[in-house]
């Protein structure tokens, strides 16, 4: 068995970017981060400031403050292997030598403070230029006589 963890405790990031506010760019889609977390005038003490697809307005209200800093904590298994040899295995009459049964994996899981979606290793101003996060596994067995 092989496992890798990555992480970090204490790394503080303001975001910029299309990340930074709703509607940086007024034909994306929005994260549901600001969904109902915003000014309104039934909602006066929320989280964010109000939302306006008015670039300066909007501008405006998310300058670098204070709510926008985060602490981009996290731990990310990034690597894990496990397998298992049996030894001594026969079919019929016919000894197998080699008998693997194993799994590996890249990035299974993680766990972070900052629960939006965001990828915690890819900057605060990574914008759309970042490519997408994947995870991937494999499930193999070995056989040779």
């Amino acid at each position: 068995m092989s496992a890798f963890f990555q992480g970090a405790l204490n790394q503080n990031l303001v975001r910029t970017g299309y990340w930074a506010a709703p509607f940086q760019q007024i034909w994306q889609n929005q994260s549901a981060t600001w969904l109902g977390r915003t000014w309104t005038a039934d909602n006066p003490n929320a989280e964010f400031p109000r939302v306006s697809t008015q670039r300066n307005v909007a501008n405006w209200n998310y300058i670098n403050k204070d709510f926008m800093k985060q602490n981009n904590r996290y731990v990310r298994l990034k690597s894990l292997i496990v397998g298992y040899n049996v030894k001594g295995l026969k079919i019929g009459n016919t000894p197998i030598n080699t008998f693997r049964v194993y799994f590996s994996g890249n990035d299974l899981f993680e766990v972070t403070s900052v629960k939006d979606g965001y990828d915690p290793e890819s900057g605060a101003g990574a914008n759309n230029a970042t490519y997408p996060f994947m995870r991937t596994w494999a499930l193999g067995l070995k056989v040779s006589l």
